[in-house]
């Protein structure tokens, strides 16, 4: 009788084994297929998004958006451009005086004009002039 009751308790347990396998590798298969649907989600979302982009750069014209500019008073500069200047104002304005030793006459000549050319820049928004003091204009 003891060896009997050992065989069923190595079955159950054996039994109780494969199901808990079995239940992991259902749940492997359901996140596999939840990923697989995010995925595919995620892929149409961006052939949605490029075509979107598509009928937009088809529907901008660059003289279409020089018009809307100067309609609205804005400055355009191009983003490389802007780029360039706003890393040349902060390199010229990184060090502090007396870092590094003095500096030479040459140095504060650039000091000087870091100083001036962000306040010299135009701003693509115009500041509220003392005539218009109710209306102001904001760019979007």
């Amino acid at each position: 009788m003891r060896l009997l009751a050992k065989l069923v308790v190595i079955l159950v347990a054996l039994g109780a084994t494969g199901l808990g396998l079995l239940s992991l590798r259902q749940q492997r298969y359901e996140v596999s297929n939840a990923i697989s649907k995010a995925h595919n989600e995620i892929v149409d979302q961006e052939r949605t998004q490029w075509r979107l982009r598509a009928e937009i750069a088809s529907r901008c014209d660059p003289a279409d958006i020089r018009g809307y500019a100067e309609r609205l008073d804005l400055d355009l500069t191009p983003m490389q451009q802007a780029d360039e200047e706003a890393a040349r104002a902060s390199t010229e304005t990184a060090s502090p005086d007396g870092a590094l030793g003095s500096r030479s006459p040459a140095g504060a000549a650039t000091a000087k004009q870091a100083t001036t050319t962000p306040a010299a820049r135009k701003s693509p928004m115009k500041s509220p002039s003392k005539s218009s003091k109710g209306s102001t204009r904001h760019a979007r």
